[in-house]
């Protein structure tokens, strides 16, 4: 079973469809496999989109920090001034 994603093969099939039972490679037909399973990994461009939505994900967290770290401040001050209305009544 050959597991390929947009030509690069994960299972190195790739060098089981050049080898034949009975019949071993050249070196440098090992060599042109390689090169051209290596190529097609640097051509491809799957993992790009999921790189883009980590960083996505990660400006969000930065973002929700910041609003929470500004809102935090804001809401300590409503709580102590409510907290020091509070203390005088019985």
């Amino acid at each position: 079973m050959l597991a390929r994603t947009n030509g690069f093969d994960f299972t190195l099939a790739a060098y089981d469809d050049h080898h034949r039972p009975g019949r071993r490679l050249a070196p440098l037909e090992k060599e042109r496999v390689m090169l051209e399973q290596i190529k097609a990994f640097l051509m491809d461009e799957e993992g790009a989109s999921a790189v883009e939505y980590g960083l996505i994900i990660g400006l969000i967290a930065v973002a929700i920090v910041v609003v929470l770290g500004l809102l935090g401040t804001g809401l300590n001050g409503l709580f102590t001034s409510a907290n020091d209305a509070l203390d005088g009544t019985p």
